[in-house]
Formats: structure tokens, sequence, C-alpha cells
């Protein structure tokens, strides 16, 4: 029976390599896009994606070097928004479930939300309050 063997072990080696490739809730960043115009985020310097204006999703942050991770949230133009840093010891917490940190940022075109550690319910986008573009 040692093909037997030898086939559940690598099995079970696949497994544990699938489940290592899934993001930690302290990976993630909740986004908020509150605002009239696609924002790019950046996490240590690199380009991670595009969100169009209204979306509330969460966005991986692990595999871009750090913690410390620097979060940036970035205009069409390269204007920064928003931005927050999430430090070694915040990410140890955040995985923990021990704390959570969040920042919103006014703009002339809306706002922006980060959320990173426990969820939290992400505000709701105010029209009245977009009076002008972004930066």
């Amino acid at each position: 029976m040692p093909g037997v063997r030898l086939a559940a072990t690598s099995v079970v080696a696949l497994l544990l390599a699938a489940c290592s490739l899934l993001p930690v809730p302290a990976e993630r960043i909740g986004l908020g896009n509150l605002t009239t115009t696609p924002v790019a985020v950046h996490v240590n310097g690199a380009w991670v994606g595009t969100y169009a204006p209204g979306a509330l999703t969460e966005v991986a942050i692990g595999g871009h070097g750090g913690p410390p991770y620097v979060v940036e949230v970035r205009s069409p133009t390269g204007g920064l928004l928003a931005g927050i840093t999430i430090t070694t010891e915040d990410a140890q917490a955040a995985a923990a479930g021990e704390m959570s940190m969040g920042s919103t940022a006014g703009l002339p075109c809306g706002a922006i939300h980060l959320q990173y550690g426990s969820p939290a319910e992400m505000p709701q986008a105010d029209p009245a309050a977009v009076s002008g573009p972004c930066p």
C-alpha cells in the first residue's frame, strides 16, 4: 500500500499549499469609492487595481512587500485622494481579531473610505457632498 499512502500524502500537501495561497483577513482592506471618478489603489508603490465610482469592495494588500503596508488611493490624474499606513503591529492585531481601523477622506467629488481589520459597515455615498471634480 505504499502507492496509496504516497497519493494520500500528495493530496494533503496540495491542499495545504492551496490554503496558503488564500489571503488572510489581515491582508485585505475595505474600500468604499464614494466619489464620481474611478480610483487606483497602490500598495507600497505598486498598482493593485482600479475601482469604479460607487465601488464597495475588498482589496488584497498582501504580496506587495510589508507590512508595513502603505495604501494609497489615487485619482486618474495621479492625485492622492486618501491613504493609510498599516504597521506590522496593526497586521498582527488584525490577524488576531483584536483591532480595526478606518479612515474617511472627504473630497469635492465625494469621499474615499478605507477599513482595515474587523469588518465594519461601509458608509453610503452622499450625493449632496459632491461639489466638484477630484484632484
